[in-house]
């Protein structure tokens, strides 16, 4: 079945028709009682009994919305790593967060069945999910690892497998017999009971995936994009996306009720469709990046970029740094240059990649990323696109500029994933 992916309905439009879906598009700039995080959103669950949720941020806080009770938080405590994910129990009693470690912390009814944690992953924990009984959960790692405890099943992972990009997110089915793993680029992985009934890789995507939600009779899936685009498939139903609306940061996840759905952006937006109920939000404003020092190359690289935003192509393709063909290359590699880096004016992506390891300073993931880095998508095989990074977030996600961003010179947030590795202007 082909997904079904729609424009989101424009705010104006929605007013005059006075509808739900309007409402909930709003609702999550309302500045009333709206809570304040230092630190990002990263986890997100429905109260399924009553459609109200929970927000977790990135250090272990836990804000509820609606009438989803609060079971506690890991909210000022000494945490090894980020929480990256949330689950609630099917019967909303309890919930759990998982860090980047493979760390568990349960809450309210939720059990303590084993974790991941302080053992040796092959790659950082990316998501978890609920078995139909809540007696047991699925870990899943970026490299497509999975991880059962309790009376979750195992069956099945994509360890080991060549990956085009890295597993962002898993959904269990309502059998409790399989599960789906999602990556970035919208390929989507069936194991078990769980049927596969399409992905978006091998499509052009405007923005990566970074979630997956079963539909309530597990014959289809929803998937979610950073930008708050929604594909879905089986008998998953589309019911509207955030899709070329403005957004302050990226969505990070997508949560399923029985009629509709729930997207969480970073900065703790949430947009309500269907039968989903807005009950609120949290805020969350990064700090400013630091002021580059004019000496520095790596802040130099940063103030050129900063520099040209707003820049956009004339014609097609045409640009001020090289010739009429797709330039974030030609961007990137022109702004190295006006900084002091010895490297060609390269007009693909990949060229960078390949001068970066010939010279040793390509790095295979986000691990160690400093601003001035130039950061890949795609793959070593099949590179897309490259920006340069003027920021690294608490979560391990960069803030950065690139050429050909929408036609443009543009500024990005929170972009993780869909990076396969990142290029160094010099060692050190």
């Amino acid at each position: 079945m082909l997904p079904r992916r729609l424009v989101g309905l424009l705010v104006g439009l929605t007013l005059l028709l006075g509808s739900a879906i309007g409402s909930a598009l709003l609702a999550p700039y309302a500045t009333a009682a709206t809570p304040t995080s230092s630190t990002p959103a990263t986890g997100f669950a429905v109260h399924g009994p009553t459609g109200g949720y929970w927000i977790a941020a990135a250090d272990g806080g836990v804000f509820s919305f609606g009438n989803a009770p609060f079971y506690g938080s890991m909210g000022g405590k000494t945490l090894s790593a980020p929480i990256v994910a949330m689950a609630a129990t099917p019967d909303g009693g309890g919930y759990w967060l998982t860090g980047k470690d493979g760390g568990i912390f349960a809450f309210g009814n939720a059990g303590f069945f084993g974790s991941m944690g302080g053992k040796a992953l092959s790659a950082p924990v990316v998501g978890i999910a609920s078995s139909p009984t809540g007696k047991g959960y699925w870990l899943v790692g970026a490299d497509g690892g999975v991880f059962a405890f309790g009376d979750a099943k195992f069956a099945g992972s994509m360890a080991g497998k060549a990956l085009n990009q890295p597993v962002v997110g898993i959904a269990g089915t309502p059998d409790g017999a399989g599960y789906w793993l999602t990556a970035g680029d919208g390929g989507v992985f069936a194991f078990g009971s769980a049927g596969f009934a399409g992905g978006m890789n091998g499509t052009t995507l405007n923005s990566p995936i970074t979630g997956i939600a079963a539909s309530p009779s597990g014959k289809g899936y929803l998937l979610g994009a950073s930008d708050g685009g929604v594909f879905a498939f089986g008998d998953a139903t589309f019911r509207g996306s955030m899709a070329d609306q403005p957004l302050n940061a990226g969505v990070f996840t997508i949560a399923a009720t029985k009629a509709g759905y729930f997207l969480a952006g970073g900065d703790g937006g949430v947009f309500a469709f269907g039968d989903a109920k807005y009950s609120g939000r949290i805020s969350y404003t990064p700090p400013p990046p630091p002021a580059p020092t004019a000496s520095d190359q790596r802040g130099k690289i940063v103030q050129l970029a900063q520099s040209q935003l707003g820049v956009k192509e004339t014609g097609n393709n045409c640009n001020p740094y090289g010739p009429c063909v797709q330039w974030c290359a030609l961007f990137a590699t022109w702004v190295w240059q006006k900084a002091g880096v010895d490297i060609p004016r390269y007009p693909g992506a990949v060229s960078i990649w390949n001068w970066g390891k010939g010279k040793g300073l390509a790095h295979s993931g986000l691990a160690g990323v400093r601003p001035g880095d130039a950061v890949l998508y795609g793959s070593t095989s099949s590179t897309s696109h490259v920006d340069l990074v003027v920021a690294v977030n608490s979560d391990g996600s960069v803030r950065t500029i690139g050429g050909n961003v929408s036609d443009a010179v543009t500024a990005r947030s929170s972009q993780k994933s869909g990076i396969y590795g990142y290029v160094s202007p010099a060692a050190g």
